[in-house]
Formats: C-alpha cells, structure tokens, sequence
C-alpha cells in the first residue's frame, strides 16, 4: 500500500501490495485473418442472395462534413449499398440519419442502405438484414477467432509490459500476488483489503485528534476486476491543520495505521508524501493597507443580467444568502474560519505577505462545485477579479512609497515566526511531485 499525503496541508499516497503469487496462463497466438470490410460482407451477402452488379464507390463515401473519416469504404450494388463506418456509434447516426428517406439497417460497424428503384422481396430483405446483423456479430472484436481461446490474466499481461519498459519493481508488484478470487482465494492477499483497513483505523481516529484536524482520502486504485484478488491498491490522503507541527504528528499516526493495515492482511506498504503547504501567516500591517485600498475601490455591483444568473444559480442551493452581500466590504480581521490549503502560506513565513478574498461566486455556492465554475466563467467571475487587481495594485504602489509601513511589516513579520524560527519545507529536499496525479 502507498500513501499520497499533503501536509499542513500535507498529501500523501499509500499503495498496499499483496504479498503472494499466482498461476501464469499461456498467452493466445495472434490471429491472422484479415478483419471484415465492406466488400467482405457483400461477398458473405450474395452467397445468400445474388446482388447485381457490385462497385467500389469509395470515393463518394461521404458521411457528412462533421464526420469526414466515419465512412471506410462504400459498396454499392442495385438493391443495396453496404457502407463500411470506422465504429459503431457512427454506423448508428448515419442509419438514422439517412433512415429519414430510405430504409437503413445497422450492423456493427456496418449499414445496409436498401434502393426502391430496385426493389427487393420482403422476406429476402429481412433475410439478408439478419444475415449481416449475424455476419457482423461474428466480426465483433476482429478477424474470426478461434473457438477456443486461451488468454492471460490482467496482472500477467500488466507485469510483463511494465518489465519491457524497465519497470521492475513495479512489475514485480504486478506479478506478486494476483489470484482468483473463487477458485483460489487462499493464494493472494489483497492489497485492497489493507487500504480499507487503513481508512477504517483512520475514521476511528477523528475522534481522538486535535481540534479543527480535517482529514480526507481517496481510493485511488481499488482493483480492476471482482473476481481477482488486487495485488495492487492506492489511498490519497489529505491531513489539514493551522499548526505543521500538529499535522506532522497526525500523519504519523496516520503512517502507523498504514503499517498495522499491512501486517494485519499481510500485505506490504510504501508511503510517499507528495504535497505540503504551511497555514498563512497573518501581518496586521499589511492588512490595513490592503483594506484601505479595497474601501477606497468599493464593493461589487451586479448587472440586471448578473443578479439573474446568481438567481438561477441559487435555485439550486440548500441556503440563498442574500444576493446583495456581495457588494458589503467586511471588517479585516486576523484569524476567522477559512478552510483550504495555498502555497502561498509558505511563502508568508519567508516575507511578509498579504492577500484579498473577492466576490467571484454565488453567495451560498459550496466550494469546488458546478455552481463556481458557472459563476466563476461569466463576468461575475470577471468583476471580483478586477476588484482583486486594482486593490492589490492599489496597496502595492502604496507600499513602493512608505519605507515606514514595510518596516512596520518587517517587525511584525519577525515576532510573530519567533526568534528561532527557521524555514524547513514540510517535504523535505524531495524534487516537486510534479506527476502526482498519474
């Protein structure tokens, strides 16, 4: 199991792999046949009912400007024309769509366009339609296969690709300890049952944490297939507190839990923090100054059209604040409740710094939500960000021209980190996981 935390908020990744083996299975010769076309399936076709006079129209196979490359190749013969499109969906739109004025049938990839002025028994159409829905079926995944077949597991065929590139030690995880789950449980171990233990032992833990301690996860990897013990799973954790220090004694625990979750399902687990960010440090100095250009700028105000779409938005809210807030400047204040995580937090213990919280949303709106990025994507957005830009411009050529403040700024700075504090990055002199998503 791996662990992705981030601190202070620090991620981490826990990936539990099982420890265990299981059977290989011999791998299936490729077939050599060539797939179906449109001119095979004619050919399949007129061994049922003779089609006169056959030719390749290939070059007037045109499905429709926004589809230019769906038509594969066009044959057309007096009763029927037998288009070849590149996938299913695209065989389904164009028997649609030209089903409008004559009578279409879909097949797989394939369309039987059936011609009235050369008109074809009923009963041998319906025939012929079965026959390329039954010729097309055989085709379904290629060429026609074998009617036995004999194909590796997932982990087999996962494990060997990671050893082609130079995978090892992920192919060795792969490879490790995949078993069936009906036939031979007793083989594998599952890596996914040590991730739920360790996200059952870390739920039990909320209650005994420091106050305002915000703990998230997810399961990244679970398995790929019910049947097959996971010899591979992933949880991604989160771990938030105001104080580092706090959320680097949580994610201890947090690492311990890991380690019991392994040893208790008898899987193995590797941790690997990923992310980290200190909580912002506040300078009253700055504030002010930030304050007094964003009083002098004014609040928001909201267009008919704006106030409209802020309307709709709230319909779909559990709460609807009232719509004028937005244009009320708050008291500055140190402190307050503010849940999130910025890089920018470690700058502030590095330099004095200062921000502003604009309107950009929908009062009521939750974060990270649709109703955000609705706003956020129309000129309400587009207003709080302005706001943002000539405050903070604003409060800089100030600054740039009161030697007095920045020193003020400076002092404060320097008692509120302490005498002997000294910057450490909550990640160590690890390299930026800049691949942390893959």
């Amino acid at each position: 199991m791996r662990t992705r935390t981030i601190l202070g908020t620090l991620a981490a990744l826990a990936l539990l792999t099982a420890c265990g083996g299981g059977d290989e299975e011999p791998t299936a010769e490729k077939p050599s046949s060539p797939p179906l076309t449109a001119q095979g399936m004619v050919d399949q076709l007129t061994d049922l009912y003779p089609l006169a006079n056959p030719r390749d129209n290939t070059g007037s196979c045109d499905t429709g400007k926004d589809h230019p490359a769906d038509c594969r190749q066009l044959i057309t013969t007096d009763p029927v024309s037998v288009y070849e499109l590149k996938t299913e969906k695209a065989a389904a739109h164009w028997a649609k769509t030209m089903g409008r004025s004559n009578e279409t049938v879909q097949a797989g990839r394939f369309m039987l366009l059936w011609w009235d002025k050369h008109p074809t028994d009923k009963d041998a159409k319906a025939e012929m339609n079965a026959k390329a829905q039954e010729i097309a079926d055989r085709y379904h995944f290629g060429p026609p296969y074998p009617s036995i077949l004999i194909l590796p597991d997932a982990q087999s065929v996962r494990g060997r690709l990671l050893l082609a590139q130079g995978r090892t030690k992920e192919a060795i995880d792969e490879l490790e300890s995949a078993s069936h789950a009906a036939a031979a449980p007793d083989k594998g171990r599952s890596a996914l049952d040590g991730v739920e233990s360790l996200n059952y032992m870390v739920n039990m833990m909320r209650e005994h944490v420091p106050d305002r301690t915000r703990i998230h996860y997810a399961i990244t990897d679970g398995a790929k297939a019910p049947n097959v013990v996971p010899a591979f799973a992933e949880s991604y954790y989160y771990v938030r507190h105001n104080d580092p220090q706090i959320v680097r004694d949580v994610l201890e625990r947090v690492k311990k839990a890991a380690e019991g979750a392994a040893l208790g399902t008898g899987t193995r687990v590797e941790f690997e923090a990923i992310g980290g960010v200190y909580s912002m440090l506040p300078n009253e100095a700055l504030m002010n100054v930030m304050d007094r250009n964003l009083r002098h700028v004014g609040g928001i105000t909201w267009t008919p059209e704006e106030i409209a779409l802020a309307t709709e938005i709230q319909k779909t809210l559990p709460t609807r604040p009232d719509l004028a807030s937005v244009g009320t400047i708050e008291p500055a204040v140190i402190g307050g409740d503010f849940g999130g995580s910025t890089d920018v937090s470690d700058v502030s213990w590095v330099a004095p710094t200062v921000g502003l919280s604009t309107a950009t949303f929908v009062p009521g709106s939750a974060g990270h939500s649709w109703q955000n990025v609705v706003a956020a994507g129309s000129t309400i957005g587009l207003k709080g960000a302005h706001l943002a830009a000539k405050t903070l411009a604003l409060t800089t050529a100030e600054l740039f021209q009161s030697p007095d403040t920045i020193a003020t700024a400076k002092a404060e700075f320097e008692r509120r980190r302490g005498p002997d504090f000294k910057y450490e990055a909550l990640l160590g002199d690890r390299a930026p996981a800049l691949n942390y998503r893959d």
